[in-house]
């Protein structure tokens, strides 16, 4: 399946992990004559200092946003229709979602209200937010 973010996106090339296949062999063989394969693990950054490394709040008026006919191209040919955009639409996106956090709650579910309730008495917050409930533990 293709991936829904802009192609390059500083996201997507943050996110990567580094894999390692591992095989099945039976315990009793030689080892010694194999490569050792050193696999370092990308650095962990955390929302704190990716939050930190941002700009001021930058927020889209709708008479700011402009797309144009060719920012936007629509192919019919195969089952699905498929949409592609310009790099201009790709980066309204990524700024209008620049301070967006998306969270995935495990193991106990929460109601909308109460996780609203528990953020505002965990974080002090110096300004409004926005909470949406996305549905499957997401907000």
């Amino acid at each position: 399946m293709a991936s829904l973010e802009c192609p390059g996106s500083p996201l997507s090339l943050d996110l990567e992990r580094a894999t390692k296949k591992v095989n099945n062999r039976d315990h009793g063989e030689n080892y010694e004559d194999e490569m050792v394969l050193d696999v370092t693990l990308p650095k962990r950054v955390f929302y704190k200092e990716i939050e930190s490394d941002r700009e001021d709040d930058v927020f889209l008026d709708d008479d700011e946003i402009s797309i144009h006919e060719d920012d936007v191209e629509i192919f019919l040919d195969g089952k699905y229709p498929e949409i592609s955009f310009s790099k201009s639409v790709y980066n309204l996106i990524d700024q209008s979602m620049k301070k967006t956090l998306i969270v995935r709650l495990c193991g106990k579910t929460i109601s909308y209200r109460a996780l609203d309730i528990r953020i505002k008495s965990l974080w002090n917050l110096s300004g409004d937010y926005q909470l949406v409930d996305l549905d499957n533990n997401y907000f």
